[in-house]
């Protein structure tokens, strides 16, 4: 066995022994460097572990189909179980390949069984592809990093144990064992970022600096190490908070610029946000910090931060969407009644004396949103107090507010979610009544 051969191997077992015995999926294209490990880890594993595999056709190419059964058939003769699981993309503008990874990612993540290991054959190679991309994109240091060897995802845990193996080890390794894998056609075609940087920019970089992809390779480890750091003085800077969805702008008083940013940019990431460029995110600090507006946005690519009175937000865009506000949903209050993934549901809890009057109501119930206007005289109060005023006595967030679900009987309002009652409409002491209760999805305060 070659050295070239022998490192390959030697990496893998050096990162996948230690985990022995446990669960693994490996995930499997059926190219040269997944073959590769689906191999090593036939040939290393214990009589106790468990070792799978999943294959994402993403049908870009036209013989996905033939590649899918090539990877089926490779996986049957070394024993191993295989899902193939089939995607139809839509990139809606973003580009095939970016529609590609985040649907792979999300189905592999759907699939993984609890405590188990996902091991991925990404390699030196494919980390400094990474890395030149993120430049060529204009990434910050937490881009630098790279691809994550370990991390949580989903009931599981995503590993890639040849991450420090160079690709030349890898065709070693496929070569002493002969092994046979599938080319992917379109790995040729440099319309593909990453394609064109394999082609055309990595060749003209690696005949003058050889070891390029070991330097990468250091470069990402230190930067990581650097990402730790400053992650550490966020932590001291915001110290513990409750909701990390919210920060108090007071975390950033007194705090240099460069501070604040590290704090935006740490919260952004525990959120797991996509980290905005650093002239969108620099540029909205700015606004953020500015003491004469109570209101300011910044917005990027599925995401944003709201700041509102003392408080910034850190919200996905579909949390600031308005709500349709002309629905109105027939409820009979025996059967709960959902709402929406955003929204939650709605059921009734039945209770004598007390809660809103079944007899009074007559069963006879819509659910609605907030159009404007709205009145309810809640309990303990004398006269009708206008929704908006109840919000704003009640801190309820601006953005929140139309997507909080109101009880009618014909064209009164008798409950908003579960907040507030209609005096008008309590059971007394011996009707049987009802409490509505609301399982949101979402803070509103």
């Amino acid at each position: 066995m070659s050295k070239k051969s022998s490192s390959a191997l030697d990496i893998i077992e050096r990162k996948i022994k230690p985990l022995l015995p446990n669960k693994f999926c490996i995930a499997f294209s059926g190219g040269i460097d997944s073959m590769v490990l689906l191999h090593a880890m036939k040939n290393i594993i214990d009589e106790k572990s468990q070792i799978r595999a999943i294959h994402i056709n993403h049908n870009i190419v036209d013989n996905s189909k033939t590649w899918a059964k090539s990877c089926e058939v490779i996986c049957n003769n070394l024993g191993i179980d295989i899902e193939i699981i089939s995607l139809e993309l839509t990139h809606n503008g973003f580009g095939i390949e970016a529609a590609a990874r985040d649907e792979r990612y999300k189905r592999l993540k759907e699939k993984l069984y609890e405590n188990e290991y996902l091991l991925s054959a990404h390699h030196q190679e494919d980390q400094m592809e990474t890395v030149f991309l993120r430049m060529a994109r204009g990434t910050g240091l937490d881009g630098l990093q790279g691809i994550n060897e370990k991390y949580s995802f989903g009931k599981g845990i995503i590993f890639r144990p040849m991450l420090a193996a160079s690709k030349e080890s890898v065709i070693d390794y496929a070569k002493e064992h002969q092994l046979k894998w599938v080319e992917d056609s379109s790995n040729q075609d440099t319309h593909f970022d990453r394609n064109f940087l394999r082609k055309k920019i990595i060749p003209e970089f690696r005949g003058r600096w050889p070891s390029i992809a070991s330097s990468v390779s250091r470069l990402s480890q230190l930067s990581a190490q650097n990402i730790k750091i400053l992650n550490q003085v966020a932590e001291e800077d915001i110290g513990p908070i409750v909701n990390i969805n919210e920060l108090a702008l007071s975390k950033l008083k007194d705090k240099s610029f460069e501070r604040a940013n590290n704090i935006l940019r740490y919260i952004i990431l525990a959120n797991g946000m996509s980290v905005p460029s650093m002239k969108t995110l620099q540029n909205g600090l700015k606004k953020i910090l500015d003491p004469k507006t109570d209101k300011a946005v910044i917005t990027w690519k599925g995401y944003c931060i709201r700041k509102y009175k003392n408080n910034l937000y850190f919200l996905s865009n579909s949390d600031l969407k308005p709500n349709k506000v002309d629905v109105k949903i027939p409820w009979e209050i025996d059967k709960k009644v959902n709402l929406g993934e955003n929204i939650g549901t709605i059921e009734a809890t039945f209770i004598h004396g007390d809660g809103l009057s079944i007899q009074k109501c007559e069963n006879k119930l819509t659910i609605s949103y907030r159009q404007g206007g709205e009145l309810i005289k809640p309990i303990g109060h004398r006269i009708n107090k206008s929704l908006k005023n109840l919000f704003q006595e009640n801190k309820i967030l601006p953005w929140k507010r139309d997507k909080i679900p109101l009880i009618y009987y014909q064209d009164e309002l008798i409950s908003v979610a579960d907040l507030w009652l209609n005096q008008n409409y309590i059971a007394s002491q011996n009707e049987p009544g009802f409490i509505v209760k609301w399982h949101k999805k979402m803070t509103i305060k």
